[in-house]
C-alpha cells in the first residue's frame, strides 16, 4: 500500500512536471512577442537573445521529456512488478512456498477447463500427512512446520507443468497434466517413497483421480481424490489409492447433480411417496421408507 501511493505520488508530479517544461518555451516565445509589440522594434541585443534563447529552451524541454518519460517507463515497470510480486504473495504460502488453496481453487477450474477443450488426461492427487497431529504433540510445531516445508520441496520438484498446493494445515494437492490416473499413482507412490527417508519420520497417505469427460467437473474431480485419499488412511495410511480403484463401492454427488435435486425440491417437483417396512413376523410396521421421483 505504501509503495502503490509513493508511485501514485511520483505519477502526479511527473505529470506536473512535464506540463511546466512544455510551457517553457511558449512562455519565452509570448514574452519575445510581447517584447517586439511593446518596443516596436526590438534592437540587435533582443533579437540575438530572443534566437538564442528560444530554440536552446525548446531543446531543454525536449531534452527533459526524453528523461521524464524514461523515468516514468521505469516506475511504470516498478509499478507492474510490484503488483506480479504481491498477487504471487496472494496464491503462495508462505510456509512451505507453493500455491495456497486460493490459488488450487482457481487453477483446478483453469487446468479443467484446458484439459476438456484440448482432449488430454489430467490428474489430481490429495496429500496428507499422517498422524500430523500426533506428531506435532510428540516433536512441537516447530518439527511440524520443517516437515510441512520438506512437503512441498517434494512437490515442487516435479515436472514444470505439474502444480502443487498446500490446501489444509496438512493436506497438500498436486495438479498433473497429461498424465492417467495409472501414471499419476506411480509418479506419486515414488513420491511416497522418497518420503519416507525425507520427512523427519513423517509418511504420506496418496489419492489420486483422473477427470473424466462424462463428469468433467472440477469439484467432482476433487470429491473422487478426496474420496481416495480416504480410503488410504482406511488402509492403514502410508499408501497410494486410486479413486478407480474404489468407485464401484464409493458414490461421490456431482455438484450438479446436487443443484438440480436442491432446484426440483425448491420448486416443489418432486413427488414423495412414503411406504411401510414391516416385521413379518411380529406383524408390526418398523418404519417407513420414503421414495421420491420428479413429478409428472
Amino acid at each position: 500500500m505504501v509503495l502503490s501511493r509513493m508511485l501514485r505520488r511520483s505519477h502526479l508530479w511527473i505529470r506536473v512536471a512535464q506540463t511546466g517544461l512544455v510551457a517553457i518555451p511558449f512562455l519565452l516565445a509570448a514574452f519575445a512577442i510581447w517584447s517586439i509589440l511593446a518596443t516596436g522594434k526590438p534592437d540587435p541585443v533582443e533579437r540575438s537573445l530572443t534566437l538564442i534563447i528560444f530554440p536552446a529552451a525548446a531543446v531543454l524541454a525536449v531534452a527533459f521529456q526524453f528523461l521524464l518519460a524514461s523515468d516514468r517507463r521505469r516506475l511504470d515497470e516498478s509499478r507492474a512488478n510490484e503488483v506480479v510480486r504481491l498477487e504471487g504473495a496472494s496464491t503462495t504460502d508462505a510456509l512451505t512456498q507453493v500455491g495456497n488453496h486460493r490459488g488450487f481453487e482457481g487453477e483446478l477450474q483453469r487446468e479443467v477447463r484446458r484439459a476438456i477443450r484440448h482432449g488430454y488426461s489430467l490428474s489430481l492427487a490429495i496429500l496428507d500427512v499422517d498422524e500430523f497431529n500426533g506428531l506435532n504433540a510428540r516433536s512441537g510445531s516447530g518439527h511440524g512446520d520443517r516437515v510441512l516445508a520438506r512437503v512441498g520441496g517434494l512437490l515442487s520438484g516435479r515436472r514444470i507443468e505439474d502444480r502443487a498446493f498446500r490446501i489444509g494445515p496438512d493436506d497438500f494437492a498436486l495438479l498433473l497434466p497429461y498424465t492417467d490416473a495409472a501414471n499419476g499413482a506411480l509418479v506419486l507412490d515414488r513420491l511416497r517413497g522418497e518420503a519416507e527417508h525425507t520427512l523427519l519420520g513423517a509418511t504420506l497417505s496418496v489419492g489420486v483421480a483422473e477427470l473424466s469427460f462424462e463428469n468433467a467437473e472440477s469439484a467432482s474431480l476433487l470429491g473422487q481424490a478426496e474420496a481416495a485419499l480416504r480410503e488410504a488412511r482406511l488402509r492403514g495410511r502410508n499408501m497410494v489409492v486410486r479413486f478407480d480403484e474404489i468407485k464401484s463401492s464409493v458414490s461421490v454427488i456431482s455438484p450438479t447433480k446436487v443443484s438440480s435435486v436442491r432446484l426440483l425440491i425448491s420448486e416443489r417437483k418432486l413427488h414423495i411417496s412414503f411406504q411401510p417396512i414391516f416385521d413379518l413376523q411380529r406383524g408390526a410396521v418398523l418404519g417407513f421408507e420414503a421414495l421420491s421421483r420428479p413429478a409428472p
